[in-house]
């Protein structure tokens, strides 16, 4: 089972023998799939399915025919149903988080059926079912309800290797590589899509930042958690350190751990509270000596 993205490092000419490949984990460039599977006559499958359904639930054989949206049908024992544009799954499902108030909002059961909220969003046409995109990562602009992945998908058919769009402060960001230019993509994005879903910044880069599971960072909050995990600052505390002066900042770095929690209570704004508490100390120590 291979993640799309890692299909183009790959030099197809020396695996003479490779008859199948198993695709999986996010949308692949349909471009590339059919290139491949047309020139070394593969076969082709995208797999679908979260861990929490014991890591696959449905599987579509790739043909002339096929969207990368297409994740196929459920298996045997697999049941899908659509609510609110949410897939539910039913059949070979995990026991449960470790975490008893997660599993209850992840867990439903609907006519006996114990039902697991994927989070994905789907639509069934033409016999199949669709990956549209993240529940979660649906944000409104103005406005308007934005589904990032729909303008993902629509640069990785253009050429583009891997494509992400963020929002960042109610602005459009898009970052992809690939060879194609960047104004390219925008115009063939301002031809498609309505203008509130033009990204307002376009960056080529090198390469897309992945967790430790080797999956993008999609969402703000990865990003958050990444910085938090590298720095031991959460979002917040990291803007303010970033406003501190060159200097401020080298003297916090080499500083002692009485000294940064001055430099802390100086960034947080805190200095009133210890004010306070030496103020209520000290008047503690008064009324004891006037006892």
């Amino acid at each position: 089972d291979l993640s799309p993205s890692i299909l183009s490092l790959l030099n197809f000419h020396n695996l003479h023998s490779l008859k199948h490949i198993v695709i999986g984990g996010e949308l692949a460039n349909q471009n590339t799939v059919s290139h491949l599977h047309n020139q070394f006559q593969i076969n082709f499958y995208n797999a679908y399915g979260p861990t929490e359904a014991t890591i696959c639930s449905s599987m579509k054989k790739i043909d002339a025919n096929w969207v990368n949206s297409d994740i196929g049908l459920p298996f045997d024992g697999v049941d899908y149903i659509i609510i609110d544009g949410e897939l539910l799954i039913n059949g070979h499902l995990f026991l449960g988080y470790s975490d008893n108030d997660l599993t209850s909002k992840k867990i439903e059961t609907i006519n006996n059926k114990i039902y697991y909220h994927s989070g994905d969003l789907v639509c069934f046409k033409n016999n199949s079912f669709h990956y549209m995109g993240r529940k979660d990562r649906q944000f409104k602009k103005n406005g308007n309800l934005i589904c990032p992945e729909e303008i993902e998908n629509f640069c990785k058919n253009k050429g583009c290797d891997i494509a992400v769009l963020y929002n960042i402060n109610n602005t459009l960001e898009l970052k992809y590589t690939g060879l194609i230019e960047i104004e390219y993509i925008k115009h063939k994005i301002m031809e498609n899509f309505p203008a509130y879903m033009v990204p307002q910044k376009i960056f080529k880069i090198d390469d897309i930042k992945r967790n430790i599971n080797g999956k993008i960072i999609t969402k703000l909050t990865d990003v958050n958690k990444e910085i938090e995990s590298l720095i031991g600052l959460d979002y917040n505390q990291f803007r303010q350190v970033a406003m501190l002066s060159q200097g401020e900042f080298s003297k916090f770095l080499l500083a002692s751990s009485l000294e940064k929690t001055t430099i802390f209570r100086k960034i947080f704004n805190t200095e009133f509270y210890d004010l306070l508490q030496n103020k209520l100390k000290s008047n503690m120590l008064s009324k004891k000596d006037e006892i």
